[in-house]
């Protein structure tokens, strides 16, 4: 695909993931960013999930690095489908998903973790429908925007099926639990 699209000479083929790949998969990433006019793909030279969706996308469609200006849509996973997600969630179970909502609730960690970030749990009003909650774990870097309550976020994240905790209430509440990959917006 890499030669196809062309950030990977013929020649550059050697059967392994060496450092003329990761060269052509960086290139790759960064001609995506500028194409689509913003961070969509993290610019890492390995291949993830929405990696390998935009090489998909852009070799079934026969783009190449020699198209400056192709009219594309972002690369995003599906939308998710919150009454399907709450009833069966093992069959959405490590599946991404693009989710739009309003942040209901933000609980962040006050401790700066190894990994420079800051667990965060959102609660998220789904299409800002209070009947539609999750729970979205965010390991927010230290350098990025806190996420607020009344915000209104737009972002891919992998279901993780459902999970519960109690209320102060004495209540057990049970939401679907999704992992935030990448946060696209914040409003």
């Amino acid at each position: 695909m890499l030669v196809a699209i062309g950030t990977l000479d013929q020649s550059g083929i050697t059967g392994m993931y060496d450092s003329a790949t990761e060269s052509a998969v960086r290139a790759f990433q960064q001609w995506v960013n500028q194409v689509q006019g913003g961070d969509v793909l993290t610019e890492t030279g390995q291949v993830d999930d929405h990696t390998r969706q935009a090489l998909e996308y852009y070799y079934d469609h026969e783009y190449t690095i020699a198209d400056t200006q192709p009219t594309l849509q972002p690369i995003l996973p599906p939308s998710l489908d919150f009454k399907a997600v709450n009833r069966n969630p093992d069959n959405y179970a490590m599946q991404t998903y693009t989710i739009t909502g309003t942040v209901v609730q933000s609980i962040e960690t006050a401790e700066l973790r190894d990994d420079k970030t800051y667990r965060t749990h959102l609660r998220v009003a789904v299409d800002d429908d209070h009947d539609q909650m999750i729970l979205v774990l965010y390991n927010r870097p230290c350098t990025a925007d806190r996420v607020l309550e009344d915000d209104r976020i737009t972002f891919g994240a992998m279901c993780f099926g459902l999970t519960s905790y109690e209320a102060l209430s004495g209540l057990t509440i049970t939401l679907p639990y999704f992992g935030l990959i990448e946060l696209y917006s914040i409003e």
